[in-house]
């Protein structure tokens, strides 16, 4: 019985959500200046969401242009002298990086202002998001979705990943009663284990199935390797634009008792050698 391949079904973490979702980050750091934008509210593609200011970024541009203003004077007070022409060399390259500084800055200030990369419905806006509020680039102002595309995303171990195949079915359970059994097909799986966990809330961090390590830099590392699967939601299952979390049932490739144990043996002893 050890040796007859009758395990053709596991279970991984899972999480259905929107597939086209953007988290909102400012380009650069500054004081808030106006929320235009609450949750719910449906947005299309370059909308306006939220104006920022930055006096460290206007000080810096008009520290630039004078700098700019006084490379052009000693640039139209040069003559055709062989020594000017190669002090003006000097100039022109001068000229040519004070400018690339300026322009840079110049999209600094236009990014200031947040729009919306794509449609989309507004959600996870904090209460904490007021009028002149500092936030940086790493600070996250909200999410935009895309209502009805959803897919979802399951994080089987490396034991299970390799039993993948593509196009098989996946049934998700989710944890919220209210939602009833979703059916999909498999459209991908990653081919290396998952450094770092981007969709939190299916970690244990945030109430979920998935273990992880919470770093010094913020990030959520899975305790042991975890690989990325995603699969296509049957159409009926594509009203909500609501993250769901759960435990994916997944059919993979048959596999008996014996070649489960030796293939946990060999990735114990491959970990231990350090190949």
């Amino acid at each position: 019985v050890l040796f007859l391949p009758w395990q053709t079904r596991t279970r991984a973490p899972a999480l259905i959500r929107p597939a086209l979702q953007s988290e909102i980050f400012p380009m650069a750091a500054g004081h808030i200046d106006a929320v235009l934008v609450e949750n719910g509210d449906t947005v299309k593609a370059g909308d306006i969401l939220f104006r920022l200011s930055s006096d460290t970024l206007i000080h810096e541009q008009a520290q630039s242009a004078k700098r700019l203003q006084l490379i052009d004077a000693q640039i139209a007070r040069r003559s055709a002298r062989l020594q000017d022409r190669r002090e003006g060399a000097i100039l022109d390259d001068r000229r040519t990086r004070e400018q690339a500084e300026y322009d840079g800055l110049e999209r600094l200030i236009s990014n200031l202002v947040i729009r919306a990369p794509h449609d989309g419905i507004i959600s996870d806006l904090g209460p904490q998001l007021h009028i002149g509020r500092h936030v940086r680039i790493t600070t996250r102002l909200g999410r935009l979705v895309h209502p009805g595309q959803m897919e979802l995303i399951a994080f089987p171990n490396e034991n299970t990943a390799q039993r993948v195949r593509i196009e098989k079915a996946v049934k998700f359970i989710s944890d919220d009663g209210n939602l009833t059994a979703q059916t999909a097909r498999i459209t991908d799986m990653s081919p290396a284990a998952q450094s770092v966990i981007s969709d939190k809330l299916v970690t244990s961090f945030y109430g979920g199935g998935l273990a992880v390590l919470d770093q010094p830099d913020g990030t959520l590392t899975p305790n042991r390797p975890v690989f990325k699967l995603r699969a296509e939601l049957s159409q009926e299952n594509r009203e909500s634009f609501r993250q769901h979390r759960g435990v994916a049932h997944i059919t993979v490739a048959p596999q008996s008792p014996a070649v489960a144990l030796w293939r946990r043996i060999m990735q114990v002893l491959i970990r231990e050698t350090d190949f």
